[in-house]
């Protein structure tokens, strides 16, 4: 079963401000579309351009040097973003993120406890981290994860999948197919296919 990987979210969750300005909250929300990348980078690279100081900006500032394959600029801009604006937990987030691409596995698990403390509704982190403890092969903990995200978010097809797979390596094939069955009424395509490779001996 090493092959069974936990699905994570794409690293754009919207931001809230800390300034009196709302303007690059307000704008961020408008990017909060996974399904247009295309949209996100454009209103992003606004907000980092017209606002480069804001916590907004600094976090569109480190994940567009990400995006552009500069991993040393975006882990500095994001330190910033964390030492300037420490009651930003979107910015702990964001560096989780980005130390788990680096496989700084321990940084990403203490910046994921760090935004979920300051935020204990924080589904996307919830998400992430679940996704890591997954392919660190703490399955257990990614499951708790996944329930909690499950619980602040009910019905989300991605988390759904994620608690399938969790349920499959901890031995318990059907709340496995519980789950990708209902992640499939979602439309969710790989847990049709879950479903057809592990499911069939189980119904």
């Amino acid at each position: 079963m090493n092959h069974i990987k936990a699905v994570i979210f794409i690293i754009l969750v919207a931001c809230s401000s800390e300034q009196n300005n709302p303007e690059p909250a307000i704008l961020f929300e408008k990017a909060w579309n996974p399904d247009s990348l295309t949209k996100v980078l454009e209103i992003r690279t606004e907000i980092a351009l017209k606002f480069p100081a804001s916590p907004e900006g600094l976090y569109c500032k480190a994940w567009l040097a990400d995006q552009n394959g500069d991993a040393k600029k975006a882990v500095k801009t994001v330190d910033s973003l964390v030492i300037g604006y420490p009651g930003f937990e979107k910015g702990l987030y964001l560096r989780a993120n980005l130390r788990a691409k680096q496989e700084d596995n321990n940084g990403a698990f203490s910046d994921f406890a760090k935004a979920i403390k300051k935020n204990p509704s924080f589904f996307e982190a919830y998400v992430n981290r679940g996704s890591l403890h997954f392919q660190t092969k703490h399955t257990d903990l990614a499951l708790k994860d996944f329930q909690k995200a499950d619980q602040l978010r009910p019905n989300e097809k991605q988390v759904l999948f994620n608690l399938g797979n969790s349920f499959l390596v901890l031995g318990k094939p059907e709340e496995a197919c519980n789950n990708w069955q209902k992640a499939d009424s979602l439309g969710y395509e790989e847990a049709k296919l879950m479903i057809l490779k592990f499911c069939k001996s189980v119904n």
